[in-house]
């Protein structure tokens, strides 16, 4: 089973409003992403390991991406999660400065 990240999108923002978390443009080779506000990371994180629903269990990775003019910032920190309930990875993005 996988996932539909506009579904999480949506759940997240029902939860923390459309301001703190969104879908974000896709990445080289059309992978999806949701861009998260950093002052929301907890709380989404949290949200994402802990709520039934989704129950993600796994950190795959963390990396620093450089994409200049990406999403009004150079440098996004990308942390690529996934759970044992569904078969595909999703990819946050947080703003770093």
């Amino acid at each position: 089973m996988t996932f539909n990240t506009n579904e999480i999108v949506a759940s997240l923002q029902q939860q923390f409003g459309c301001d703190a978390v969104r879908s974000a443009s896709p990445l080289p080779g059309n992978r999806e992403a949701v861009f998260i506000q950093p002052a929301h990371q907890q709380q989404v994180f949290n949200f994402l390991f802990y709520e039934k629903q989704w129950r993600f269990d796994r950190l795959h990775d963390i990396m620093l991406l450089f994409q200049p003019g990406f999403e009004q910032t150079d440098y996004c920190l990308q942390y690529e999660i996934s759970s044992k309930k569904f078969g595909n990875k999703l990819r946050l993005l947080l703003p770093y400065q």
